[in-house]
C-alpha cells in the first residue's frame, strides 16, 4: 500500500522496536573507509560506497606503486587512471609531469583525452611517440643539462647503468668482473676529451651546416664567434644573446656520443688501469670486449650512433611507445627491450633529478636559469610509470631493475612518483616489495599454487587471501575488482575496492582490441571529442562488444560467409554511429 501513488504520505507498516542484536548487525561498522579524505581518483567499495585516492598524497612519504594482474584484468586502464588522478590533483599550479614508458598504445587514449580538454595553445604540452629505431629517432644519452660539460651525479649513474647493460652479453645477468670499474673510467674520460676547459683534450670543432636551425640563429642574433669557434663556443654566446632554444641544440653537437666510448677506452688514462686485464676462461681481454660489444650496439641499436634528434620537446605528459623496438623472443630481443626502456626514461625524465645544489656546481653563466628551472620543477608532481616491465626479466636486462630500484629509492628527494606494472609476480623482488607504498592486486594467474604466491609475495591475510582467490574476476561493466594494500606490514590499509569510471572516461582509456577498433574508426571520421561522447551516450557501459559479438552471431546465423566478419560489422557498428552525427 505505501508503494502505490497517492494512498498515503505515511508507512502502511506496522511500527515496532527491532532487536538490538539486529540493528547492530545492519549499522555501517565495518564498512571501509579511505586514509584521503579527498582524491583526484574515486574508486568504489563493493557496496558502491566512494573511496578517494589521491597518488602522491600525504598519506606517505613518498609513492612506489608497484601493479600485478594477467592480462585483460584492468591493469592499463588502472594505471592509466592513476596518471590522470596525479594530472589533476588538487592545488596545482601548472600541468604535472607524468612520463609513461609502454609497449602498445593503452597510454594513447590518456593523451587523446588531455589534449583535447587543453586549450589549443597548450595541447603541446601532452604528446604520444611510438618510437623507431633509425637515425630519425636518434637518442644520445650522453646529453648534459644545458651548460654543463659534465654529467650530474644521477645522470652519471645513469649512464654507467645503460653501458653495463650494452657491455653485457646477450643472455647473461651480469657483466664480466671489472667491466663496473671499466666503464666508469671510460664515462669520466669521455667527457673530460670533449671539454673545452681540459689540459689535451679535444672538443668538437663547430661545423656551420650541421644544424640549419643553429645557423640561423647565429645570423638572427648577430653572434661573433672566435676564429677556430668550438661547439660549446655556440653554446655560451647563442645563450649569453637568449637564443636558448638553439643554445640546447648546439650542446647536442658538444657532447661525447657512444662512438666516442671506444676511442675513450683506447686512452692512456684509461689503458694504463685496464691493459692487459683479461676475462676469466677465455682469451679476450676486458678492453676487447669492451670494444666489440660497443660496436655490435651501435649497428643494432642504430638511434643509439648520432647526436639527438628526437625529444619530445615542451610535453608535461608524454607516453613513449616502445612497440617498434623491443621485439619478444629470447636473451638477446630481452636485452634490447631492457635497453629501449633505459633510452625512452632518459629521454623523458633525465631533466628531474636536479636538486638544489646542482647550480652551484654549473657554469656561472647558466646560474640563474638552472635555479629558475628547479623551483619550478620542485613545485609540480612528477611520476613516471613502467609499464609490461615483464618483458625485460631481471636475468638479462637486469640494468633495467637497477634503475627502477634506484628510482624509487631515490624519488622521494625529488618528489617524483613511480609505478611499475607487470605481469609476472617474480618481477617484484623482495627489494621493490619492501620500497613499495602501495601493491594493486588485480588478478591472478591460473596456477594452482598463485593465490599462495600472492600472498606470501605481499604478506597478505586470510580475507585479503580470500579475495585474491575469489573476487578479482575482471573487468565488468560495474568495473574492475582490485586489492589495494596501502603502507608498510605494521601500519597498513588493505581494502577490497573497485575502480569504476564514467563512460567517457571509459572510452578513452579501454584497450580492449574490440572497443579500440570501434574508436579508432570514429577517430578517423570525427573529431576524438565528438567520438568519445557519441560512444559513450550509445555504449554507457564503456565497451561494444557485446554488440559486436551479437551481430557476428546474427550473420552467423545466417550462413553469410565473410571471411572479414568482425571487420565488417565494426565498419557496419561506426558508420550507424557516425550517422547519428548528422
Amino acid at each position: 500500500m505505501s508503494s502505490a501513488m497517492g494512498t498515503s504520505c505515511l508507512s502502511t507498516a506496522t511500527l515496532g522496536a527491532a532487536p538490538l542484536s539486529d540493528v547492530v548487525t545492519m549499522l555501517p561498522l565495518r564498512r571501509p573507509v579511505s586514509p584521503y579524505t579527498r582524491g583526484t581518483v574515486l574508486l568504489r567499495s563493493p557496496d558502491g560506497k566512494l573511496i578517494p585516492y589521491e597518488p602522491g598524497g600525504r598519506a606517505t612519504d613518498y609513492v612506489f606503486d608497484i601493479v600485478f594482474s594477467p592480462p585483460g584484468k584492468g591493469k592499463s586502464v588502472l594505471l592509466q587512471t592513476l596518471n590522470l588522478g596525479t594530472i589533476l590533483s588538487a592545488g596545482g599550479t601548472a600541468m604535472p609531469f607524468v612520463a609513461i614508458i609502454d609497449i602498445g598504445f593503452s597510454s594513447s587514449g590518456l593523451i587523446s583525452l588531455l589534449k583535447e580538454s587543453l586549450p589549443t595553445d597548450k595541447r603541446h604540452l601532452a604528446a604520444y611517440h611510438r618510437l623507431k629505431n633509425n637515425k630519425n629517432y636518434s637518442i644520445n644519452p650522453f646529453d648534459t643539462q644545458l651548460g654543463f660539460r659534465y654529467p650530474v651525479e644521477n645522470e652519471r649513474a645513469y649512464l654507467t647503468n645503460l653501458l653495463l647493460s650494452l657491455a653485457t652479453p646477450a643472455g647473461q645477468d651480469a657483466p664480466y668482473d671489472g667491466m663496473a670499474g671499466l666503464v666508469g673510467a671510460v664515462v669520466n674520460e669521455m667527457y673530460r676529451w670533449r671539454a673545452d676547459d681540459e689540459a689535451n683534450a679535444q672538443p668538437n670543432v663547430y661545423q656551420p651546416g650541421w644544424d640549419k636551425e643553429v645557423d640561423s640563429a647565429l645570423q638572427r642574433y648577430n653572434v661573433a664567434l672566435p676564429e677556430q669557434p668550438l661547439w660549446w663556443d655556440v653554446v655560451d654566446r647563442l645563450f649569453e644573446a637568449g637564443a636558448i632554444h638553439a643554445a640546447g641544440l648546439a650542446q647536442r653537437y658538444a657532447v661525447p656520443i657512444l662512438s666516442d666510448a671506444i676511442s675513450t677506452a683506447h686512452q692512456s688514462n684509461v689503458q694504463d688501469l685496464y691493459h692487459g686485464t683479461s676475462i676469466q676462461g677465455s682469451g679476450e681481454t676486458l678492453l676487447q670486449a669492451f670494444t666489440r660489444m660497443i660496436n655490435a650496439s651501435l649497428e643494432e641499436f642504430r638511434m643509439l650512433g648520432d647526436v639527438t634528434k628526437f625529444d619530445i620537446g615542451e610535453a608535461r605528459v608524454c607516453s613513449l611507445d616502445l612497440q617498434d623496438v623491443a621485439p619478444q623472443g629470447g636473451a638477446a630481443e630481452a636485452r634490447q627491450t631492457g635497453i629501449m626502456y633505459m633510452l625512452a626514461r632518459h629521454v623523458l625524465v633525465h631533466h628531474w633529478w636536479l636538486d638544489d645544489k646542482m647550480p652551484e656546481d654549473s657554469p656561472v653563466l647558466y646560474r640563474r636559469h638552472h635555479e629558475k628551472r628547479i623551483a619550478e620543477l620542485k613545485e609540480l608532481p612528477k611520476r613516471i610509470c613502467y609499464d609490461e616491465v615483464h618483458r625485460t626479466p631481471a636475468s638479462v636486462a637486469s640494468g633495467v631493475r637497477r634503475q627502477i630500484w634506484r628510482d624509487a629509492r631515490e624519488g622521494r628527494k625529488w618528489a617524483v612518483q613511480v609505478a611499475v606494472a607487470s605481469q609476472i609476480l617474480a618481477d617484484f623482488d623482495s627489494e621493490m616489495v619492501k620500497l613499495a607504498t602501495g601493491v594493486w592486486v588485480l588478478g591472478i594467474g591460473l596456477s594452482v599454487d598463485a593465490v599462495d604466491e600472492v600472498v606470501k609475495k605481499f604478506d597478505l591475510g586470510a580475507t585479503a587471501k580470500y579475495v585474491v582467490q575469489h573476487r578479482l574476476t575482471g573487468p565488468t561493466e560495474a568495473g574492475a575488482p582490485l586489492l589495494l594494500v596501502l603502507g608498510a606490514t605494521e601500519a597498513r590499509y588493505v581494502q577490497y575496492l573497485v575502480n569504476t569510471l564514467g563512460p567517457l572516461e571509459l572510452w578513452a582509456l579501454s584497450t580492449d582490441p574490440v572497443d579500440v577498433a570501434v574508436r579508432t574508426r570514429l577517430y578517423e571520421k570525427v573529431d576524438p571529442c565528438v567520438a568519445r561522447r557519441l560512444l559513450a551516450a550509445s555504449f554507457p557501459g564503456g565497451s561494444a562488444k557485446r554488440e559486436v559479438d551479437r551481430r557476428k552471431a546474427v550473420r552467423s546465423e545466417r550462413g553469410t560467409n565473410n571471411l572479414d566478419t568482425e571487420g565488417s560489422v565494426l565498419d557496419e557498428l561506426a558508420a550507424e554511429l557516425l550517422g547519428r552525427v548528422a
